[in-house]
């Protein structure tokens, strides 16, 4: 193997001058450095997504953007509907607020009126009669006083009534004050 190499370096040195040996040589250098140069790049080249990957990245995040401005335009919309909604209803509650303290107004006043009236019966009077001529007219003031006379309690009354709770209750409250 020696005498091989012997033998090449022989004719080399036969069939070049020293100077084209110079100029083989840097050729292979640069050579050399340029391929470990390419292997490098090809290595990092690799973690990186290619150009097609890079433009669906982009189009997925352009979507899920897109996606949720929707969102944000969706729930804003909600926000806008459930706030109307609550302000409509503190509206019907302040009006029926009002309502049952006028209520509570003119039964006060036509108490104190009752009051200072003479009785014209000096008798007990029955509960079930006391009842109908508290509620008068009023129907539903009537079936509420049956209803709560068989003991059924506020809730059952203003479920089958088909009223609100807080009405049945205030008649209830009503009639118990008299």
């Amino acid at each position: 193997m020696m005498e091989l190499k012997v033998l090449v370096l022989g004719l080399l040195g036969q069939a070049f001058k020293p100077a084209d040996l110079l100029l083989v040589g840097a050729v292979l250098l640069m050579t050399t450095a340029l391929l470990a140069k390419l292997r490098k790049r090809r290595r990092a080249g690799a973690n990186r997504p290619t150009t097609l990957e890079q433009i669906e990245q982009d189009r997925q995040l352009r979507g899920v953007r897109g996606d949720l401005e929707q969102l944000m335009v969706q729930v804003e919309q909600l926000a806008r509907e459930f706030g109307a909604k609550l302000d409509a209803k503190t509206l019907a509650l302040e009006k029926v607020i009002r309502e049952a303290e006028e209520k509570i107004a003119q039964l006060r006043t036509a108490s104190v009126e009752a009051r200072s009236m003479p009785s014209p019966t000096s008798g007990p009077r029955l509960e079930g009669v006391s009842a109908l001529q508290e509620c008068g007219s009023d129907p539903v003031a009537r079936s509420v006083y049956a209803l709560a006379d068989q003991g059924l309690s506020a809730g059952e009354i203003a479920q089958r009534l088909d009223e609100h709770i807080g009405k049945v209750e205030l008649i209830l409250a009503l009639r118990a004050a008299g």
